[in-house]
């Protein structure tokens, strides 16, 4: 009987997934963003990633990361302190953003993860378009930020955001 049941773990073993974890390098790790409203541009950092990832098998793939949102920075103090309070991004109540994917595809010679972004508590589909290439993951989205209430008044509410996150190999 114990050999049975070592050989049915054997076999389910071998069917596990390839995909392996990634050592995220978070001190290289970038996050930058356009307001396209009015062209104020930034960076936020404090990023935390856990990425699993095989080429060969996507559909198990998945990429989780927060970013702390009290580290959101336009270089204009007065601009950031107001960005960081409750008009905006209420980083004391809402301190971290959150995006965790549900699929990633590969097409082309480009990748596509769609997941849930999560800001200030609200939760929407966000796709991003990513390569892989000689250990960095470089990725583009748009994100409207009027869904997440932290957009200014009657401007326009989209954020370009440009991800670069390389990995330790």
């Amino acid at each position: 009987m114990r050999i049975a049941v070592i050989a049915i773990a054997l076999f389910f073993s071998g069917l596990t997934t390839n995909a392996q974890k990634l050592n995220v390098d978070v001190e290289n790790t970038r996050v930058e963003f356009v307001f396209t409203g009015d062209q104020t541009k930034g960076t936020v950092s404090g990023m935390q990633c856990e990425i699993t990832f095989d080429l060969n098998n996507l559909k198990d793939a998945k990429i989780v990361g927060t970013i702390d949102a009290s580290t959101l920075n336009t270089g204009n103090g007065g601009r950031d302190k107001h960005l960081h309070s409750a008009d905006f991004f209420d980083v004391k109540k809402f301190p971290l953003m959150k995006f965790e994917s549900t699929e990633v595809v590969s097409i082309k010679n480009e990748f596509k993860v769609v997941g849930n972004l999560t800001i200030k508590e609200v939760v929407e589909i966000c796709s991003i378009s990513f390569t892989y290439n000689d250990g960095v993951f470089k990725g583009t989205t748009s994100i409207d930020a009027k869904k997440y209430g932290v957009s200014p008044g009657k401007k326009d509410g989209n954020v370009d955001i440009v991800f670069t996150i390389p990995v330790i190999q």
